[in-house]
């Protein structure tokens, strides 16, 4: 009997011909994420993959949906690409022993009503999947004070019967669906510190993105608690892709050309444009295939389909903008659930604040915008901060 982590996952499924290349990255992504000194391997089989953890790690509070959720181990659950995520065991497919590990299970997880579920691929196998739920429901329902509801359960019980191994599983814990990060090649997003991008951000990476993230650095007082509160976000992002690696690029001499050049309206349109060239550059470095952004359809004066369309024109990128159609509180919503709502509310100074005008400029024009760039030397003011961009990896 062997402890286990099956990983199940969904839109996987549907990729046909093309399957094994996701789920090799995704493999990948689960070697990246967990301790070689917790595994002794990570197999795939029909429909899920199979983690087989060390037995000086596993213990069988595991079995509980909220110590599962809890362990390190369970951190799996963040991965894009797994549908579910369960602890259990891996055993010979013999149904005295299938009995005792949910039983076990039950046990760990106190709940009014049961439902085993059966599935079975082995067709072989001396009890059809109907027969394996009744005898073993009946079991744990004869051992413990639980009924069996199979409509709406407290607690779902989940056994697979493979050809040579069957599997008994606690509680399925969702995992985020999607991709797997890596299997759609490399963007570069753009990080304000705010709430938008870091959600931005997580987007990407469930459709398979690998994301590096930008940040462009204003040298303020402030600067090491912006900077801070810019690798906790990173940090907190590494929980979903590993790892994270961030640019930070110093971004004053670019600001004090703009507000020396640059008509108050038009500031934060010409240093979006300038946040996109250097973006662009770090993309071309890093080979990556796109940018992103935070950007939300008509949330700010910068945010006007014109303003967007003007600042878009300042690189030949492709700009992905995942948010674009979210009301705030769908994104304060998702950023609450990937935890970086908390770190994005701490004040900070950024580059923006020191740009807003009083009346800033809707639906901006590229003849006014050339006019104010071509007092500045556009290219000599890209190179120099990108020649000092600082790179971390998190972990």
């Amino acid at each position: 009997m062997t402890p286990v982590i099956v990983l199940h996952f969904g839109e996987l499924m549907l990729k046909g011909k093309n399957q094994s290349f996701f789920i090799k990255i995704l493999m990948q992504n689960i070697k990246n994420f967990l301790d070689k000194k917790d595994y002794n391997k990570i197999i795939r089989k029909e429909g899920k993959i199979v983690v087989e953890i060390k037995e000086a790690l596993f213990h069988p509070t595991f079995l509980s949906a909220e110590a599962s959720a809890k362990a390190e181990v369970g951190l799996l659950k963040k991965l894009p690409g797994i549908s579910n995520i369960a602890f259990g065991y891996q055993l010979k497919p013999d149904i005295d022993k299938i009995k005792k590990i949910a039983l076990q299970i039950a046990k760990e997880n106190p709940a009014e009503s049961f439902k085993i579920q059966t599935s079975r691929s082995y067709k072989k196998f001396n009890l059809n999947s109907m027969e394996i739920s009744k005898q073993v429901g009946g079991f744990v329902k004869d051992q413990t004070k639980m009924e069996v509801n199979v409509t709406k359960p407290e607690l779902l019980i989940s056994i697979e019967i493979a050809k040579n191994q069957a599997y008994v599983l606690g509680p399925k814990i969702n995992g985020p669906g999607g991709l797997p990060t890596g299997s759609s090649g490399k963007v570069i997003c753009m990080m304000s510190g705010g709430i938008d991008s870091p959600v931005a951000a997580y987007m990407m990476m469930k459709r398979g993105a690998n994301v590096i993230l930008f940040h462009a650095q204003n040298k303020t007082i402030t600067q090491k608690q912006t900077q801070d509160k810019i690798e906790k976000l990173a940090a907190t992002l590494s929980e979903f892709q590993k790892p994270i690696k961030l640019h930070t690029a110093p971004f004053t001499d670019i600001q004090k050309q703009i507000i020396a050049n640059t008509e108050s309206s038009y500031r934060m349109i010409v240093y979006r444009r300038f946040m996109h060239r250097l973006a662009e550059e770090i993309r071309k470095k890093e080979k990556a295939k796109a940018l992103v952004t935070g950007d939300n359809l008509a949330q700010v004066a910068s945010q006007t389909m014109e303003n967007l369309t003007l600042i878009s024109s300042a690189t030949n990128s492709l700009i992905f903008r995942p948010i674009i159609g979210f009301n705030k509180q769908e994104t304060i919503d998702l950023a609450e659930k990937i935890g970086t709502y908390k770190i994005s509310i701490q004040p900070y100074a950024d580059c923006c604040s020191y740009l807003v005008a009083k009346h800033p400029q809707t639906k901006g024009k590229l003849a006014d915008v050339k006019k104010f760039e071509k007092k500045m030397d556009i290219d000599k003011l890209v190179k120099e901060a990108i020649d000092k961009i600082e790179i971390k990896y998190f972990k």
